[in-house]
């Protein structure tokens, strides 16, 4: 399943700091406690890829992606700090914005977060051509 949630994006990377990053995130997370978040409301991003935000009631989100974008990250954060699950992509033609307004009271169960994991991402190897995310690292917070 390529579902996740992106804390930072850090494209094209040599394996030194693939190795850097793993060592970071480790860090990161010895450092943070196991949290709670639940799915919450919903959109597009240009009216063709379909999200389901999520919501952080403890606010750890933002600074556990500033301590693990830190200077790794490229310059193009998507949609930085908008946290959200990718449910669909459509394509260029479809116009979903108006079905997902449907979706935009939605307010999932809570779930505790326990790990973090750094994945590799392998552009058009995934389903449909789309990209494909192979876990390199998970590990769990607070350990």
């Amino acid at each position: 399943m390529n579902w996740h949630v992106t804390l930072g994006f850090f494209g094209e990377q040599s394996e030194g700091v693939v190795d850097e990053l793993a060592e970071k995130l480790t860090e990161t997370a010895k450092e943070t406690q196991p949290f709670d978040l639940n799915l919450a409301g919903a959109g597009t991003f240009r009216h063709d890829v379909c999200w389901i935000g999520v919501n952080d009631p403890s606010d750890a989100l933002g600074p556990l992606a500033d301590k693990v974008r830190q200077e790794y990250a490229t310059g193009n954060q998507h949609a930085q700090n908008r946290f959200h699950v990718t449910i669909s992509r459509a394509g260029r033609q479809a116009n979903l914005a108006h079905t997902m307004r449907a979706l935009s009271v939605y307010q999932g169960p809570a779930w505790t977060v326990r790990s973090l994991t750094l994945y590799q991402s392998n552009l058009g190897e995934g389903p449909g051509g789309h990209p494909l995310y192979t876990p390199v690292i998970t590990v769990s917070l607070g350990a």
